[in-house]
């Protein structure tokens, strides 16, 4: 059950936390502004949906990260995220009776305080973040995510081994994300639950693996290879009786020319897993996507 397996990964939060060596004292430095310039191009999952619904086929948007250390393994960093898979075009698979439900794009922006901390391969992350729906909820979406989206507190576990040489030096890494969402309602929405839904205000749970890999591909480690598989549950939308649970899969190709300037290409396609309401089986959400994007870094 999914409660065994997030108690597991909070004991394994434990031990990672007080595994720990003692944080030495840093000198005081300025924090590191990150500038991510994204282009994101959606590439499937709208050639199901009905015309005539706003549809995003490629934007540009600029994202950033604040990041202050607090020791030699531990900073603290505050993240306003609006690109990639937060603004993409979304398709339905269609219904035995031929009809899509919504149909259209999303636009969301992701506001997120976080705390991270690393040691010998194993790595925590614990933070908050509140989403909200900047733009294009479909107009047939029965949960009406506008404007408000979810809050959520986050507690993320990570073990990156060694490089294996026999594999080109490459790293695997496997993680675990426990989500803690405190849930909320309106009296609109209750009103439009079918037959046999309820929802109420309570808090939600539940988790989120992934398994990873990082393969240098010149000499010097600048250019490297990314790829990475998740699965489980990942969006708590506050007007939802249940929360939605994906797969997917994540390719990466990373450029770094020095350190304050890369490059990435990235292409990602996830799939949702059937659950129920409010996309019935066969219905389902499938998004694939690209981002082109550039990270500058401004600070010490």
């Amino acid at each position: 059950m999914w409660y065994r397996a997030f108690a597991a990964g909070v004991a394994g939060i434990a031990f990672a936390l007080t595994s720990l060596p003692r944080i030495a004292a840093a000198d005081p430095k300025l924090p590191t502004l990150d500038l991510e310039p994204i282009l994101t191009r959606a590439t499937g999952g709208d050639e199901l949906a009905q015309p005539g619904n706003p549809f995003i086929s490629g934007n540009l948007q600029i994202q950033g990260s604040l990041t202050e250390p607090l020791g030699n393994n531990v900073s603290v960093s505050y993240d306003h995220l609006n690109a990639g898979g937060l603004a993409t075009t979304i398709g339905r698979n269609i219904a035995p009776n031929g009809s899509t439900i919504v149909n259209g794009s999303i636009h969301d922006i992701v506001d997120q305080f976080r705390v991270d901390a690393f040691s010998n391969g194993f790595s925590a992350e614990t933070g908050y973040f509140y989403r909200q729906r900047a733009c294009c909820p479909a107009t047939t979406d029965p949960t009406n995510l506008a404007p408000a989206v979810w809050h959520e507190t986050y507690l993320t576990l990570g073990y990156t081994t060694r490089p294996f040489l026999a594999l080109h030096r490459t790293t695997f890494s496997y993680g675990i994300t426990g989500h803690l969402v405190p849930h909320h309602v309106t009296a609109a929405y209750l009103a439009t639950l079918p037959s046999g839904y309820t929802d109420f205000n309570r808090v939600e749970t539940g988790i989120s693996p992934s398994l990873g890999f990082q393969t240098p591909i010149d000499a010097r480690g600048t250019l490297s290879f990314f790829g990475s598989y998740g699965w489980g549950t990942m969006d708590y939308f506050d007007n939802s009786p249940i929360p939605f649970a994906y797969t997917y899969l994540d390719f990466r190709v990373r450029k770094v020319v020095n350190k304050y300037l890369s490059f990435s290409a990235q292409t990602n396609n996830l799939a949702q897993r059937n659950q129920g309401y409010p996309f019935a089986s066969p219905q389902g959400i499938h998004r694939a996507y690209m981002t082109l994007s550039a990270d500058v870094k401004i600070g010490p």
